[in-house]
């Protein structure tokens, strides 16, 4: 498969031009202490670097030219050659030449060629060689006729070369700058704090102006009112502030994302170490490597990767098969999987080994369903290996993948068979970005729960008596279609605040219908609050442990709500039906 370079030329171009930059600076200095080592020494890696990633690019012209000044600079490092004058000028005009190809790229053109400067490189190399010669020579040739042949031959470097370059062919060149910066990752971390607490000013400023232009409506005396008009006046500059960092935001969020070629890159090599030691025959394929993720996501994406591929790649092939590593963009999350085309997990060797060690009894490992026992292998100390290996064996992998996945208000989930054949398929959900979330508070038995607007389809209200009780479960019927309903507090287990509920007064219930993997469903809640942007943080240690929730945020009035995880909380709904409609049907 061709290496698709395009997207790779801004980052090309930034390095080249901090090497270029190197070079210049060096060859000046070295100019002045020709016997400075180490200053040769850098000059060789800058021109490497420069030669390297100009021939991965395509760049041949400039690939070509730093080759030759690299072994300008080797020759200079073992004294062949004294980088002064004349030699220092080519070497720089060399530079120049590469400037002027990188100003040509920029604009969408070709590099430039380098020919009569390589040329002239090339006759530089050449003098030095033949004044070598005459010097090593010169003693036995006593200085006679010979001598003055070989020195004869020393040619002299045109003008149509590289002094035309350095006197009167080129264009003067402009004074550079650069049109990137490296910015380190603490000062974007640090940036990101900065912004945090803006949003959060942000939000408390919100939840005051609302009530303040509220009480100013209800005033009636004239004068008062007027003395009041720069409240209404602070909504619409608050207004005018909240596009501005919602702008800022964006901008944030695009520096701070990464592709995940970048990790995504480091796994074929590993996959075929692993599979050549395992004595196995492993084909990775990936796809979805531009897909984008926050830095802060990514970082800890590569381990969780590394356990997963290793574990596929120990249990899921047996001799020869496939792995694929895949992602995509879901809205504003990012699915990520592993998935092999092995024979799939062996429920009842997960079973046995859970009841050996402990983790459950006998009896509890009786009544699992498969789902129950593919969950129980993100457990501590859980490894179906019955020995430990430089790959798996120690039952840590998986739960340091889950631990990633809720540190960073992700989840990770396994499926087993994924097709008639086996297979095993591990999805890693994450959020694109770790800020902000917009979202809809809900209330439910009098507690407030935020809901992620990418799950919502529509909020509605329906006249009591239009949900229906379907054999064993409550449903509505949505433009012809009926869909399942499902109680908040029911489903979350909360019975403390019940009785504060305002749900059975009401003669309307509120519903907000959510977009499930499989199937739509209707969630009830006592009343929706309304749409909020909030700082998202992962949930505590002491929460992790429970079902339901994806993290947790802090509203401006300083109470700290939790973020629904609709997708696990649909899922087990789903499960919780059939399970009763199969009770029913008995």
């Amino acid at each position: 498969m061709a290496l698709d370079t395009a997207k790779f030329k801004d980052l090309f171009i930034s390095e080249a031009e901090e090497q270029i930059a190197t070079l210049s600076r060096v060859l000046l200095d070295i100019e002045q202490d020709p016997t400075n080592v180490e200053r040769y020494a850098m000059l060789m890696r800058s021109a490497h670097t420069i030669k390297g990633s100009a021939a991965t690019m395509g760049y041949n012209e400039i690939a070509r030219l730093a080759h030759i000044m690299e072994d300008l600079f080797r020759a200079g490092e073992k004294g062949e050659i004294v980088l002064q004058g004349e030699a220092v000028s080519v070497a720089l005009s060399g530079v120049d030449l590469m400037t002027q190809s990188l100003a040509a790229i920029k604009l969408g053109g070709n590099e430039l060629s380098a020919i009569e400067v390589t040329d002239a490189l090339g006759l530089v190399l050449t003098n030095a060689a033949l004044k070598n010669a005459i010097a090593k020579e010169g003693g036995a040739l006593g200085g006679g006729e010979e001598n003055k042949t070989i020195k004869t031959e020393e040619k002299e470097i045109p003008q149509t070369g590289i002094n035309a370059a350095v006197t009167h062919g080129a264009p003067a060149l402009p004074y550079a700058v650069p049109t990137n910066i490296k910015v380190s990752i603490e000062r974007l971390d640090a940036l990101m704090g900065l912004f945090e607490e803006l949003l959060m000013v942000r939000l408390k400023l919100e939840a005051i102006i609302d009530p303040a232009r509220d009480i100013v409506k209800s005033v009636t005396d004239p004068v008062l009112k007027q003395r009041l008009f720069f409240i209404n006046e602070f909504k619409s500059l608050f207004s005018e502030l909240g596009r501005l960092i919602s702008e800022t935001q964006s901008e944030l969020m695009e520096i701070r994302l990464v592709p995940l070629e970048q990790i995504f890159a480091q796994f074929p090599r590993m996959v075929r170490d692993l599979s050549l030691r395992e004595g196995k025959q492993v084909q990775l394929t990936i796809e979805g490597s531009a897909v984008e993720l926050d830095r802060t996501v990514l970082e800890g994406l590569g381990g969780a990767l590394a356990h997963l591929l290793r574990n596929a790649v120990d249990h899921g092939i047996a001799t020869k098969g496939n792995i694929y590593l895949r992602a995509k963009r879901v809205r504003d999350r990012v699915h990520v999987s592993v998935e092999d085309d092995g024979t799939g997990i062996d429920y009842a060797r997960v079973r046995e080994v859970a009841v050996e060690r402990g983790i459950i009894s006998s009896a509890e490992g009786t009544a699992l369903n498969n789902a129950d026992i593919a969950d129980m292998l993100f457990t501590p100390n859980l490894s179906t290996n019955k020995t430990v290996t430089e790959i798996s064996g120690r039952g840590v992998g998986l739960s340091a993948v889950r631990a990633f996945t809720l540190d960073v208000g992700g989840r990770v989930s396994v499926e087993s068979p994924v097709s008639q054949t086996g297979g095993t398929r591990f999805l890693i959900d994450l959020p694109i970005s770790l800020a902000t979330v917009q979202v809809l508070l809900v209330e439910s038995s009098s507690f407030t729960f935020a809901i992620p607007f990418s799950n919502i389809i529509r909020t509605l209200f329906v006249p009591k008596d239009a949900i229906l009780k379907a054999a064993h479960q409550e449903t509505v019927v949505l433009d012809e279609k009926p869909l399942p309903v499902l109680r908040l507090d029911r489903l979350l287990g909360i019975t403390f605040g019940s009785m504060f509920s305002r749900r059975g007064d009401e003669e309307k219930h509120s519903l907000v219908l959510l977009a499930g993997e499989h199937s739509d469903a209707a969630l009830l809640v006592d009343k929706c609050i309304g749409e909020r942007e909030l700082l998202v943080k992962s949930l505590p240690p002491v929460l992790r442990g429970i079902k339901g929730f994806s993290g947790s945020a802090l509203l401006p009035d300083g109470r700290t709500i939790l973020l629904l995880d609709v997708r696990s909380l649909l899922l087990r709904a789903f499960d919780d039906i059939l399970g009763e409609g199969e009770e029913y049907t008995k």
